[in-house]
């Protein structure tokens, strides 16, 4: 079954994704991040998960000075503390850095990967040309994905957290990033197709965000 699934997507190139010395980067900038919301807002506890609001949980790892743990219920896995406020993270000079270095790094390798790939499956399963299409991609970043969704004639924005990124973004593309909660987003009923890549595991409450996004979707 795995492999029958597998055959339908195309390679991935695990050098071009994590070159050497990406985890030991990686990790520094996480923990340059979370010492920012230390010496912010703070931190929330997460007591019960954030899905199926279970309580029971083991631990699976402990990082930076925070439980990862995982749901005995769903299985979900996530972590024990949460941002008060995320604008420590995103809106941070050195988030942004390390954001402008990862897309410089690979971009070229990510659009043609990844980008290309996700907009033949839009298109594939929408009931409209994509000209008549509007795309909000949430959690857009650096902007890799919209920019192939916009060469194929979607009409497309963005939303990303944080004025300096979404400012970064926005004049490189020349596109709408939305930086209000995504409940502000007006009109409702206005997108065709809503997109979040590794967005979900950086939300409090994902489900609440589902149900947000649903509101923005023209019915149907």
């Amino acid at each position: 079954m795995r492999s029958r699934l597998t055959e339908a997507y195309l390679p991935i190139d695990i050098g071009a994704m994590r070159p050497a010395g990406f985890h030991t980067e990686k990790y520094e900038s996480v923990r340059r991040c979370c010492e920012k919301v230390d010496k912010g807002s703070g931190w929330r506890l997460i007591e019960s998960c954030p899905v199926c609001q279970g309580s029971e949980r083991h631990n699976l790892m402990h990082k930076c000075g925070i439980d990862i743990v995982q749901c005995t219920n769903c299985l979900l896995g996530y972590s024990t503390m949460f941002p008060v406020d995320l604008a420590d993270v995103y809106s941070d000079q050195s988030y942004l850095d390390q954001a402008r270095h990862d897309y410089e790094d690979n971009i070229l390798y990510r659009m043609e990967r990844f980008a290309k790939e996700r907009t033949q499956i839009l298109v594939k399963w929408l009931n409209k040309s994509p000209e008549d299409c509007q795309l909000l991609d949430v959690g857009c970043g650096t902007g890799w994905f919209i920019e192939v969704p916009r060469q194929q004639a979607f009409t497309v924005s963005g939303h990303a957290p944080g004025a300096r990124f979404d400012a970064n973004t926005a004049q490189r593309l020349g596109v709408k990033i939305w930086t209000c909660d995504l409940v502000d987003i007006v009109p409702k009923s206005l997108f065709n197709v809503v997109t979040m890549f590794d967005v979900l595991e950086h939300t409090p409450d994902p489900l609440t965000v589902l149900k947000q996004v649903e509101q923005l979707l023209v019915p149907g």
